[in-house]
């Protein structure tokens, strides 16, 4: 039960990470100009956020209101710095009485993942497993379910995976 505990509290400590770390890229992004005019969809920084505009706009600063010309779209990644994503995959499990199925949520390639499990508390099949994978080429989260009951059980399912991006340097 301990082992039950410790991965929700993982997952609910890395959902919450990957909503209070996720940043923007702003590299190559340039700075807001009061004098420019930017149409739909440009993207500028200012005062280290990024924003991207709604409809054409001159002179209306992006941080001024949430009224304004300017969707923001975060705060700028630090240089070097580690990115969080939280990945989730789902499906519909339909077991027979002792048979087994799994869900698993994988990370793109180049991001490393460091935590993850079932999304949901499901009612119905049993987990036997919450295992970190490989497949060579990406990693991710396996969550093996089994129907321990004596009729057939149909359950919606949902993994997630928290996925790491970047560098970042430890000091002694």
């Amino acid at each position: 039960m301990k082992q039950k505990w410790i991965c929700i509290s993982l997952l609910g400590l890395s959902a919450w990470l990957s909503g209070q770390v996720q940043a923007a890229e702003c590299s190559g992004v340039a700075a807001w100009q009061s004098g420019t005019g930017y149409n739909a969809g440009a993207k500028v920084v200012q005062a280290n956020q990024l924003y991207e505009a709604k409809w054409y706009s001159i002179g209306e600063q992006p941080a001024a209101t949430s009224w304004s010309a300017w969707n923001s779209l975060g705060a700028c990644a630090a240089a070097g710095g580690v990115r969080l994503i939280l990945r989730h995959h789902e499906r519909t499990l339909n077991l027979a009485p002792g048979q087994e199925d799994f869900v698993a949520s994988a990370c793109e390639q180049g991001e490393v993942p460091i935590s993850g499990g079932p999304s949901g508390i499901s009612v119905g099949p049993s987990i036997v497993y919450s295992t970190l994978t490989w497949d060579g080429n990406r990693g991710g989260w396996l969550v093996q379910y089994r129907n321990n009951t004596n009729a057939p059980i149909t359950g919606w399912q949902r993994v997630g995976v928290t996925c790491a991006v970047g560098s970042m340097t430890i000091a002694p």
